[in-house]
């Protein structure tokens, strides 16, 4: 991955990242092991550099903890808007297929979720497939010919039909 993501700038799909992500963490293990053991092995009322390591440690954590949930809470309401458009168009597929309708052509949503399928227009499409399996359809195409503007994400997410 080194080559790729420091000459050319491209950064790999997360799965290629499986090896060096586990690396990671293996590494910080070992470093968290060998730290609890030295300060296993010194007192902390023995002086005040054992104290210092625990503040040090217990701040790092804080501060990526920090960073994880500000993104979190920056994403949540569009996250949110997602979740409800979605379980919307997961009740009117369910809804269709209760009335026996088996072929039915649904709202492609966008990906705003990394790496997460969505239905095709492509009836053929393997995510599509995977959906008509799950539900017990003969066909699940999508479209987006409900919207407005295929590229306008802003109007997508602020003014979606509310779930029934």
């Amino acid at each position: 991955m080194a080559p790729s993501a420091w000459a050319q700038s491209s950064y790999p799909e997360l799965r290629a990242l499986i090896g060096a992500r586990f690396l990671t963490v293996l590494a910080s293990g070992i470093a968290g092991g060998i730290l609890g053991m030295e300060l296993g092995r010194r007192r902390l009322s023995s002086g005040l550099m054992p104290a210092a390591w625990v503040v040090l440690a217990l701040g790092v954590s804080l501060y990526f903890a920090s960073l994880s949930l500000r993104q979190t809470a920056a994403d949540w309401p569009r996250y949110e808007k997602w979740a409800l458009f979605w379980d919307s168009r997961d009740r009117a597929v369910r809804d269709a297929r209760a009335e026996g309708i088996m072929d039915m052509e649904v709202v492609e949503i966008d990906h705003i979720v990394p790496r997460v399928g969505e239905l095709q227009p492509d009836d053929n499409f393997w995510y599509s497939n995977c959906a008509e399996d799950c539900y017990d359809v003969r066909s699940l195409p999508a479209s987006r010919d409900q919207w407005p503007s295929p590229d306008s994400l802003a109007w997508k997410y602020d003014h979606f039909p509310a779930p029934a």
